[in-house]
């Protein structure tokens, strides 16, 4: 992944925060990123539209780290193409 998307911080590849940038790996967890609750969901949001995918908020808000909305993200696109919903 690794954009920035929506002003949030960059999974996957860096975090941007009050003390610069610092490479995440798939075992950080938000709680030690700095992200709460309201900005995971705000950023899965945006994934969501980047992938053409949905992750319930439920979903979401159990996620602890990096690799969990990884792996999220890449079951429910495998999910997507395997419905015959990929272009």
């Amino acid at each position: 992944m690794g954009g920035d998307v929506e002003g949030g911080p960059q999974f996957g590849a860096y975090t941007v925060g009050s003390g610069g940038t610092q490479p995440v790996g798939d075992h950080d967890t938000f709680d030690a990123l700095g992200v709460d609750s309201l900005a995971l969901v705000e950023y899965a949001l945006a994934l969501e539209d980047v992938f053409d995918v949905e992750i319930p908020e439920e979903e979401v808000t159990e996620l602890a780290t990096v690799g969990a909305l990884v792996d999220a993200l890449v079951e429910k696109t495998a999910v997507r193409a395997s419905a015959g919903l990929d272009p």
